[in-house]
């Protein structure tokens, strides 16, 4: 009776398990491009280079009571501000995302003083509906130089599923098969034939004594 009881809960447990939806799988765009110029190929006030920008659907970032997972997917980029003047510079980050709706999420501007010759690792988060699609990356900058113009910089974000890394498998290979040791030149067995031959000698000398005398 235990038994049909254990193999009842076990049943139900699996088929629960097959019944509950899966998490959405987060999805990456590799980016790892570097923009020190703008369109017109004048100088940043510093370089960005954007890492990767991913796309999930739970984020710690969020009050779940105002961003509900049911409605919204949340993103996270991944950036560097780099500097390479031998002066300080300090930086605004303008960064929104735009969907095929022409909605736009903003997250915080990112102020930062980034010394000379240096750089910052930074992320910005986004929460964004649940049914955006085609999202796009829109960097708002402006000019180091007066009038200080400000332009933006639209950047299209192609996510890609995240495939698990295959861990390495281990190649078995052959046990060895042990080979004889051939005797070194200094072993007893070298003499073991000239001992069975004066061995077999003494023994015809006893035999033949006992012969001789026995007559």
């Amino acid at each position: 009776m235990m038994h049909m009881k254990l193999r009842a809960i076990l049943i139900i447990g699996l088929l629960a398990c097959c019944l509950i939806a899966p998490a959405m799988a987060d999805r990456v765009d590799y980016m790892d491009v570097t923009y020190s110029e703008d369109q017109n190929g004048e100088p940043r006030a510093l370089a960005v280079h954007l890492d990767k920008i991913v796309e999930s659907d739970t984020s710690d970032k969020f009050s779940p009571a105002k961003f509900p997972a049911d409605k919204y997917k949340f993103i996270a980029l991944y950036y560097r501000l780099i500097n390479p003047s031998n002066k300080s510079v300090y930086y605004e980050f303008n960064v929104s995302l735009k969907d095929q709706a022409n909605r736009y999420f903003y997250s915080d501007v990112a102020l930062d003083t980034v010394p000379a010759e240096d750089y910052y690792d930074r992320v910005m988060y986004f929460a964004v509906y649940r049914n955006s699609t085609n999202l796009q990356l829109v960097w708002t900058d402006k000019q180091i130089e007066p009038p200080w113009f400000h332009y933006e910089t639209v950047i299209p974000i192609e996510f890609q599923d995240v495939t698990p890394t295959p861990s390495a498998t281990a190649i078995p290979t052959s046990t060895p098969t042990p080979t004889p040791t051939p005797a070194p030149s200094g072993s007893c067995l070298t003499f073991l034939p000239l001992g069975l031959l004066i061995g077999s000698v003494g023994c015809v000398g006893i035999l033949s004594r006992k012969y001789i005398s026995g007559r």
